[in-house]
């Protein structure tokens, strides 16, 4: 694993910390993947530095009826743990392909509109499991600017407390205007710092780095590994 993982600012440590990996195998992440998008492009991702994102939240057409059983939350990535109702763990839509494929499920048709929305702000880390990690479709629409229908479906608006997203929510009629822990919504400029850039009917994206932690329960190890598994 990388130092910068392993080491200061010590992310492998405060995963464990607050219990992301528990019910794991290995009770610790043993996969980090870094990625850099530029608004416009699809993304999925845990930790997220820079930009905001909607990580949309698709059923399964034959699941259409599933409910999900784990509850699902965004924090500051520099909260304390009894605050962190949210780590880092997710998975792509290709390595949700791979899991689907490994139990005979390889190409499943998705509802075309979301179930719901999660809306993760700049430093904030997301905790994937359960039902949501494996009966679900995840996945990041290609745009550059959020608009007000795009938020009305988030389901974590009470935990956002970036001013230019909670605006966006208040529109989108799925939050109230005072954030937690906030007197109140700052200046444009403030906005623009916190949450993306403010503008009337929209919030804009922008670059953003994503880091995936995952704990992989079976890792093939070189070429030999891989011919193994054949």
């Amino acid at each position: 694993m990388p130092q910068w993982y392993t080491g200061h600012p010590y992310i492998k440590q405060r995963l464990v910390d607050i219990g992301a990996f528990e019910a794991s195998p290995h009770r610790e992440g043993n996969s980090v993947l870094v990625n850099e998008y530029l608004p416009g492009q699809g993304i999925m991702a845990t930790i997220s530095l820079g930009s905001h994102t909607l990580l949309d939240i698709y059923r399964y057409v034959d699941d259409a009826d599933a409910t999900l059983s784990t509850s699902t939350s965004a924090a500051h990535a520099d909260a304390a743990p009894t605050e962190a109702q949210a780590a880092a763990s997710a998975t792509t839509q290709q390595q949700e392909q791979q899991q689907r494929a490994s139990s005979g499920s390889r190409f499943r048709a998705r509802e075309q509109s979301p179930a719901f929305s999660i809306l993760q702000e700049p430093r904030s880390l997301l905790l994937t499991r359960g039902d949501a990690y494996t009966s679900y479709m995840h996945g990041i629409a290609e745009r550059d600017a959020d608009a007000t229908p795009h938020f009305a479906r988030v389901i974590n608006a009470a935990l956002v407390e970036a001013p230019a997203l909670r605006g966006a929510l208040v529109e989108a009629g799925v939050a109230t205007q005072a954030a937690p822990g906030a007197a109140g919504v700052g200046s444009i400029a403030e906005e623009e710092a916190r949450g993306g850039e403010a503008k009337e009917g929209e919030v804009k994206r922008e670059k953003r780095v994503s880091i995936t932690v995952r704990d992989v329960p079976r890792v093939a190890k070189g070429l030999a590994g891989l011919l193994r598994r054949k």
